[in-house]
């Protein structure tokens, strides 16, 4: 009788103890080749939790996520915030808002930059076995990208063409929405709809969240010169543990902050083309 009595506590203690549920990794990111950039340098801790993410930048040299700032969401990414310890803010991660800017830079300059892409190529050349990477089993997909940039700078014309093969180890074993944050399998924004439309219809077809990718870039100028550039982002610790709630939350104290289009708005000031410049130059 008596031990049955203490069984039955035992597993009460047993269901009332939390679940190891979150995740916490740590991932490195650089660039190497000619055209490599140190902004491309930064090694990240993260911990996850469902639709909860905190991304911490403990090394960057990169100018808009500095060390110690960090990305947080608990939505499964649908909004994410950049924090900034050291000036106690926050800012909401808009890369829409930031694709407008951009097309709002272009517009402004009147027709002295134009850009347009074409011959989108995407194919995927391999899917195996990956072995494991930080003890998880992976599915090993390499892919190839190609399209055409030609840009008109004040009547001078410049085409470019790059040719870029992805490698990517990617795992199911992880299930967590939130993981997207970092770990994405879509490619990086270029500002061109038509063309990632195309990329991530191919792309969207892979499983599960990439562990590591390498991907080699190849840009050939108009007289055949070639630039490579590769660029690495690995996770190399991963382990599942218990992450506390407060992990996720921004500090009461911290003051928000909108995007800053102060640049965008100088430019515009500045910029002969502009029509409102040409008005005020005619009054």
């Amino acid at each position: 009788m008596m031990k049955r009595v203490v069984t039955i506590i035992g597993l009460c203690l047993a269901c009332a103890m939390p679940a190891v549920a979150g995740i916490h990794y740590k991932s490195r990111s650089f660039q190497e080749g000619k055209g490599a950039s140190k902004q491309m340098d930064m090694t990240v801790e993260s911990w996850v939790d469902g639709d909860n993410a905190k991304i911490l930048f403990t090394e960057s040299k990169n100018d808009l996520m500095g060390k110690d700032s960090y990305l947080v969401t608990t939505d499964g990414g649908k909004i994410i915030y950049l924090v900034d310890p050291k000036e106690k803010t926050y800012t909401e991660w808009d890369l829409d808002a930031m694709m407008n800017m951009f097309g709002a830079v272009m517009e402004s300059m009147g027709g002295m930059l134009q850009m347009e892409f074409s011959d989108p190529e995407v194919e995927k050349l391999l899917e195996e076995s990956g072995g494991t990477v930080v003890g998880l089993p992976t599915t090993h997909y390499r892919y190839r990208t190609a399209y055409t940039m030609d840009m008109k700078i004040m009547g001078m014309k410049r085409s470019q063409s790059f040719e870029t093969v992805q490698d990517i180890w990617s795992t199911e074993e992880l299930a967590d929405p939130a993981l997207g944050v970092w770990l994405k399998r879509d490619p990086p924004s270029m500002g061109n709809a038509g063309i990632e439309k195309v990329i991530a219809a191919e792309m969207s077809k892979m499983k599960g969240f990439p562990l590591k990718t390498i991907q080699e870039t190849i840009t050939t100028g108009q007289k055949g010169k070639q630039q490579t550039t590769t660029t690495t982002t690995e996770v190399y610790e991963l382990d599942q543990t218990t992450v506390s709630p407060e992990t996720f939350e921004i500090p009461a104290d911290y003051e928000r902050r909108e995007m800053d289009f102060e640049s965008l708005e100088g430019f515009q000031n500045t910029n002969p083309n502009n029509k409102k410049n040409k008005k005020k130059k005619k009054g």
